[in-house]
């Protein structure tokens, strides 16, 4: 297999009418699309794009929901020889702006005129811009055409199939999430798209024929877009869920084979769960928590590679019976495994997950290497490791720990700036900025990122995500984000949970809760010393997040500056005035 455009073509002549893409066309019904239909919508979408002026080359940005027009129109693209660049349009309309403009957007797929109207003068030089849901405002626009108009197109009469890609042609140009700065494009070919998906499948046997994936993350992630690849490489159905509040409302009646998902999703999944099960009084509560304590002993033992005694076994099979099964029904009654990838995720969420019957595989890649560098596996997993080295990939450790990785699924340097493959060492081998290690057994275990391990004026280095892991184990704390590079302690910017209502609920008693927490937790070096308490959440389109949930540390940072200043001026007056050690709270509304 040489192009991804292959992968549907021939699901559409070996499986013509078995079901391939599911959207919602009614709050309570799901409609499906065939291969065969799919692969003849995709030629006609092409043909049209192509009369519109779509050119080999063109890049074609889609700016909308996940939905079955999203895939038709990309497939469509790749049929005409042009890029796709996918974004997402709860991203701020500066950043969507500074991508168009960047890549020399040619043409636009999106949602809405709202959408339109955030990018401004970015779409001028487009060439067409396909409006998923016109209105009389979006008709206006001299380039704005509606799905029919594309799909009807005079061209169509012709029938012509459009020449297909060839396996070194650049197919996407993936743009990073930014979190350290201002987001690069990465471009891939067809080739190296190919190669990723084929690891994968062979890495995961639940990609098969007749299997069932949600794809409900944005479209503008790697990780969601190659796992639609892997589902129609190998006849899986997908279901598209455009909004991603409302996966778990869609997903007991998908029943998926695999489910994918960026750690934070499953921190919040657990933390409620683990509210809702404390909320149980009388014999409920007893049985839930005798339950997941059978359920941890078992998994344990297992892990183990013993067999369980048969008292276990009867112990598991009554609490399963009875609570573990109703909450592996979260996900449906096919669920083999699920999938974390993005970001570290902590271990006591696996084990919570473990207890009752969920395993979480965790992989990691970066954006500039789109084959994943490393993956656990259903056969070979590890907690708290991302498992072995992908065998596609050369993975070396320098002298300070850092991981440097080659092979052919590493970009050939930022789209648009020629001077910016400076990571790569003369041999081919791309500075990953992770640090990490191998145990006895090969899996690999990252102790930290080069960004977010800072020095304190003391020299004592600290690992940022590890401490911020802690703090978010207190239920009414939705973000956390530790600052402190070059300061003589850390202080603490705190987001309260949706169930906390503005900071004026923050009482002395989570105060004490807070201070407690942190002492109990974290060595000496890592506590902050200070906190601030924010009554905003942090969101995506507020800037503080990334459309993967991922916190922009730069803009929290800069954003926050006055405050968090004036939090490290209280600490130094206490310390002038040799006051008792106290942990100043200062609420941010």
């Amino acid at each position: 297999m040489n192009t991804i455009l292959e992968f549907l073509r021939d699901q559409a002549r070996r499986e013509p009418d078995s079901p391939a893409i599911y959207s919602r066309s009614t709050p309570t019904n799901w409609i499906n699309l065939t291969w065969k239909e799919a692969w003849e919508k995709v030629i006609a979408l092409s043909i049209g794009f192509r009369t519109r002026g779509l050119e080999s080359g063109d890049r074609l940005a889609i700016i909308a929901p996940n939905c079955l027009e999203w895939e038709l129109a990309h497939f469509a693209a790749l049929a005409s020889g042009a890029i796709v660049i996918g974004l997402d349009g709860h991203d701020t309309a500066e950043r969507l702006r500074k991508i168009l403009l960047h890549a020399n957007v040619n043409a636009l797929v999106v949602s809405d005129y709202k959408t339109l109207i955030k990018l401004g003068p970015a779409t001028q030089a487009a060439k067409f811009i396909l409006c998923l849901s016109p209105t009389k405002d979006s008709e206006t626009l001299p380039a704005s055409l509606t799905w029919d108009q594309i799909i009807n197109s005079p061209g169509r009469g012709n029938n012509v199939p459009p020449p297909f890609p060839k396996e070194d042609d650049p197919a996407t140009i993936i743009y990073t999430s930014g979190t350290t700065g201002e987001p690069k494009g990465i471009r891939y070919s067809h080739g190296q798209l190919t190669l990723a998906c084929e690891s994968i499948i062979a890495a995961l046997p639940a990609s098969r024929p007749g299997a069932r994936f949600v794809c409900w993350l944005p479209l503008s992630n790697l990780f969601q877009r190659v796992m639609n690849l892997c589902a129609v490489a190998t006849g899986a159905s997908l279901y598209m869920v455009a909004d991603p509040l409302k996966v778990l409302d869609f997903v007991q009646e998908i029943g998926p084979d695999v489910f994918i998902g960026v750690p934070r999703f499953y921190e919040k999944l657990a933390t409620s769960i683990k509210q809702k099960l404390a909320a149980e009084t009388g014999l409920k509560a007893a049985l839930a928590q005798c339950a997941l304590s059978i359920g941890r002993r078992y998994a344990a033992t297992k892990k183990t590679g013993c067999k369980p005694s048969v008292a276990l076994q009867l112990q598991y099979w009554l609490a399963d019976r009875v609570v573990l099964r109703r909450l592996r029904e979260l996900f449906g009654a096919r669920l083999q495994y699920l999938i974390s990838g993005s970001a570290p995720i902590p271990l006591w969420i696996l084990e919570f997950f473990e207890s009752f019957g969920c395993l979480i595989l965790e992989a990691y890649g970066l954006s500039e290497n789109i084959l994943p560098i490393a993956m656990n596996t259903p056969n070979a997993y590890r907690f708290g490791t991302v498992g072995k080295v992908m065998p596609q990939n050369q993975i070396r450790t320098d002298k300070d720990g850092e991981l440097l990785v080659r092979g052919p699924g590493l970009f050939k340097g930022y789209f648009g700036d020629p001077g910016s493959f400076g990571r790569v060492s003369k041999d081919g081998f791309y500075r990953t900025g992770d640090y990490g290690q191998f145990d006895d057994a090969g899996f690999l275990k990252l102790t930290g990122r080069k960004s977010e391990i800072i020095k304190t004026s003391s020299g004592r280095r600290v690992a940022l995500p590890s401490i911020e892991a802690v703090l978010r184990e207190l239920s009414w704390v939705d973000h956390a984000v530790v600052l402190g590079s070059g300061r003589k302690c850390l202080v603490a910017l705190i987001t309260l949970s949706s169930s906390t209502k503005g900071t004026s609920t923050f009482s002395s008693a989570r105060r004490t809760e807070l201070v407690a927490h942190i002492r109990a937790r974290l060595s000496r070096h890592e506590q902050p010393a200070a906190a601030l308490i924010l009554a905003q959440p942090f969101t995506v389109d507020g800037g503080e997040l990334t459309p993967n949930l991922k916190l922009r540390r730069a803009e929290i940072e800069r954003k926050y500056a006055t405050a968090t200043e004036a939090l490290y001026q209280c600490l130094d007056q206490m310390a002038q005035r040799s006051e008792p050690e106290q942990f100043p709270i200062e609420l941010h509304e």
